[in-house]
């Protein structure tokens, strides 16, 4: 017996945050527009990992930006159509991210997604 082909065209989200304080409040936001399923992950750049742990990189400290170097990356695999409400959400609670430290976001499409409710 063939099942139903799933018909909802979804996004991988990745979001790199530098202000963690932000997280919390995009988190919330999304439960208010009906998002429930993401997963937030620690993170630290490559920059500061290259000058911590290669003593001839060590000088690339300096270049780096001052201030907190945690990263936390929050992933959600949403539909297409939330898209932009996810997008606006996270540049209300962060600015317009052209500023350097501010965020990063990455989507990419998802062929198959297998364990989803809803």
């Amino acid at each position: 017996m063939k099942k139903a082909k799933d018909t909802i065209e979804r996004e991988l989200l990745f979001f790199f945050c530098k202000q963690h304080k932000n997280i919390e409040k995009i988190l919330s936001e999304f439960a208010k527009i009906g998002i429930s399923g993401s997963t937030v992950i620690d993170g630290h750049g490559m920059g500061e990992i290259v000058a911590s742990e290669i003593p001839v990189f060590s000088g690339l400290r300096n270049l780096l930006p001052k201030g907190d170097s945690h990263t936390e990356l929050l992933m959600c695999v949403l539909s297409k159509e939330s898209l932009p409400d996810v997008i606006s959400i996270i540049k209300d609670i962060c600015g317009d991210l052209s500023q350097p430290g501010s965020g990063v976001i990455i989507t990419l499409p998802v062929s198959r997604a297998i364990g989803l409710a809803g």
